[in-house]
């Protein structure tokens, strides 16, 4: 059972979360950072971003990790919700509005002044990413939201 979803980048980064299953028990999600860990040690993987639940923060950081942010998730599920009269539409890359490249230069504007921490990866590289991460279907699973 995988307990960690990852996305392996040549050697520039891994990126890493956490699956949370009620029946997992501590140890097991300590052995399993451990393991992973010393792979990407051994390898030379740039660097390591890693989402785990807080409890796990002395593993981390006596594993010289640094904490750069924390995370709370809140979920709803839809049922019950009305249908909502917006004035903004969804569109999938996949109907072809926008170019791949246009993409590009407006995911780059949207990301532009992101305070988040990582190491920042070129247009190109993001781009890359969802395509492999994503698979061939890739802009079935894109959208922007146009008025």
């Amino acid at each position: 059972m995988e307990l960690y979803n990852m996305i392996k980048n040549k050697k520039e980064f891994w990126l890493v979360d956490q699956i949370i299953y009620a029946h997992v028990s501590d140890d097991d999600y300590i052995n399993g950072f451990k393991r992973l860990f010393n792979e990407w040690k051994t390898e030379g993987s740039g660097y390591l971003s890693i989402l785990m639940e807080e409890k796990y923060e002395d593993v981390l950081l006596n594993n010289g990790l640094r904490k750069i942010s924390s995370i709370v998730e809140y979920f709803r599920t839809l049922n019950g919700i009305a249908d909502t009269d917006s004035r903004f539409r969804p569109h999938a890359l996949s109907e072809q509005l926008l170019s791949d490249d246009a993409f590009a230069r407006l995911y780059e504007q949207c990301r532009s002044g992101s305070f988040n921490q990582n190491i920042p990866q070129s247009i190109e590289t993001v781009m890359d990413s969802l395509k492999r991460e994503l698979g061939v279907n890739w802009r079935n699973h894109c959208f922007l939201f146009c008025l």
